[in-house]
């Protein structure tokens, strides 16, 4: 981390290792060797480094034949580096644990439990192990006992505790890529064959990614059990914007999910339930996350109402219509006026403007009594979105009132560091940069980066939005700085929703128009047509074909003075 100071581990010097040797063998564990027996163990250069030789001491204490103990320590000594020692720990514990007869031994012990904690996404819990391996305790605990010095316990889930033991088991067990697709599939098997939880699909699509196996992967991530388990956390969302990734592309997306929610409603009997609820939240979200516009919008409008006939009659409220100059009944349920925002924020990026100032409004005017902390936070969001969208339609004045407001409300609530005040900051300076106050704007820009990389890191989508708002500052002032920054926030971009995504688009469009600047007129040409791909394919172009036609005419240009 940046700023963390550090400490350097030097490697261990002869006495050291002498006297590391003694107090553990002797002080701990009452195993005495010759001094002869230590020089051989001393005098080993691999033996610097503190892993190998407590590796090797660890072997030593549980070798139980004393004439034969001088070959075993030349035969751990003649180990070029840890990952050999360790190939050579597994070849000791198949001896005790897998040859010959009786009740403590189980065939392939050893390689079946290391290599199911070497394919697992996160590790495999003891209670895993001792299903999918079928053994009793007795058998079991012994061998345990043996290699969970070089585990790590991480809550209840055990994980090889240093990269030299995985090395070693794939060097041993999975030299191929075959084999090792092989026993992610029987891994996946296992995970399969349980109920669906939160364990178990943290590992299924992770194991039948990396077995390649893209139909089951396809069939599982559209089983909406598994997809509401994987939408609970951030972690989750990406784990399954990564599969769709690897299984192609987002075009399948829509669609697959939808069929699924078809035959999920047929199983509902009367009104909607509130797992029904949540779960039109999920697709939702997760479509806008893709940029899949017009299914999320499809699918806000159908929740808004579900959420309205729910709530109405103990959420209701008074709202007037400054219209009509009349009063409607209508549900300020949190949930509802959340979903007025999300809705809100679809039309803004469709360019559907008039629409997304209407849901804003619907949402204030619905958030008509603020007292605590959360709906104060919600009145934040909603003024922030009204202020995006009045900023956008060129109403600058009204849209700086309304974030000096939502700035107002958002440091009584939260405090003055917290990620709302950041993004009003970028706000701000967003306003400041389209008319024309530059130098202001990079100020404003800046504060929220740091804010932002703070609270989410730097490999985020949202810092790269910033990054690009950056970008567009420098570039105005010819800054060299944009290029390298508009190819940062590509690269995170895509890194995390790969190419067919809306924002991805956004910054190629700024990306290509650099280009052109600088006469870099192939790169400009592939920036911009990528661009016009994602923006065919994603929005609606009676409404969005600004961009799209500030896009083709960029390009058009870059034609032409390429010939």
């Amino acid at each position: 981390m940046a700023n963390w100071p550090t400490f350097r581990v030097e490697a261990l010097q002869p006495s050291e290792k002498e006297t590391i040797i003694t107090e553990y063998l002797e002080g701990i564990y009452r195993k005495t060797l010759t001094s002869e027996q230590k020089q051989l163990i001393v005098e080993a250069p691999q033996t610097n480094n503190p892993l190998f030789l407590r590796a090797s001491l660890d072997e030593l204490r549980v070798f139980g034949e004393f004439f034969t103990l001088d070959e075993r320590i030349k035969n751990l000594m003649s180990a070029d580096d840890p990952g050999v020692l360790f190939g050579k720990i597994l070849e000791r514990l198949e001896q005790d644990f897998e040859q010959g007869e009786g009740a403590y031994v189980r065939e392939n012990l050893v390689r079946d439990t290391t290599v199911a904690i070497w394919c697992s996404h996160r590790g495999m819990s003891e209670e895993e192990l001792l299903e999918m391996l079928d053994i009793p305790s007795a058998v079991w605990s012994p061998f345990f006992m043996s290699l969970d010095e070089n585990l790590i316990n991480r809550n209840g889930i055990w994980n090889f505790f240093h990269d030299h033991l995985r090395q070693a088991v794939e060097a041993r067990y999975l030299p191929t890529q075959e084999d090792k697709e092989k026993q992610y599939l029987k891994l996946a098997d296992f995970f399969e064959s349980r109920p669906i939880t939160d364990r178990v699909v943290d590992e299924l699509p992770f194991l039948l990614g990396q077995a390649k196996d893209l139909d089951r992967l396809r069939v599982t991530i559209t089983n909406l059990d598994v997809f509401r388990c994987l939408m609970k956390t951030e972690e989750g969302k990406f784990s399954l914007i990564k599969s769709w990734k690897m299984l192609g592309d987002y075009s399948q997306v829509e669609a697959a999910y939808l069929e699924s929610l078809e035959e999920y409603q047929k199983t509902l009997s009367g009104s909607s339930s509130e797992s029904f609820v949540q779960l039109l939240q999920y697709l939702a979200e997760f479509y806008m996350e893709l940029g899949l516009l017009n299914g999320a919008r499809s699918l806000y409008e159908k929740l808004l109402v579900e959420l309205e006939s729910i709530s109405l009659e103990s959420h209701g409220t008074l709202v007037f219509n400054v219209k009509n100059y009349s009063m409607k009944h209508r549900s300020k349920y949190p949930h509802l006026i959340d979903v007025l925002h999300k809705l809100g924020k679809v039309c803004e990026k469709q360019g559907d403007l008039p629409k997304a100032n209407l849901y804003f409004r619907d949402a204030l005017d619905r958030n008509n009594k603020v007292e605590t902390p959360k709906q104060k936070l919600q009145l934040v969001e909603g003024l922030l979105g009204l202020g995006s969208v009045l900023n956008l339609q060129g109403e600058r004045a009204e849209a700086k009132k309304v974030f000096v407001r939502a700035s107002e409300v958002a440091i009584d609530a939260l405090g003055p560091t917290h990620h709302y005040v950041s993004a009003i900051t970028g706000q701000v300076g967003k306003l400041c940069y389209q008319q024309g106050r530059v130098d202001e704007a990079v100020g404003f820009f800046l504060r929220d980066l740091k804010m932002t990389r703070g609270h989410v890191g730097t490999n985020h989508p949202r810092t790269a939005g910033i990054m690009n708002n950056i970008a567009l500052v420098y570039d105005v002032k010819n800054d060299n700085q944009a290029g390298t920054l508009y190819e940062a926030a590509l690269a995170i971009l895509l890194e995390t929703y790969g190419p067919a995504h809306l924002d991805v688009a956004h910054v190629r469009h700024n990306l290509g128009a650099f280009y052109l600047g600088k006469n870099y007129l192939g790169r400009a040409k592939y920036q911009f047509q990528e661009a016009i791909k994602i923006y065919e394919a994603f929005l609606d172009t009676d409404r969005s074909d600004d961009i799209l036609k500030e896009t083709q005419q960029a390009l058009n240009e870059v034609t032409s003075l390429s010939n």
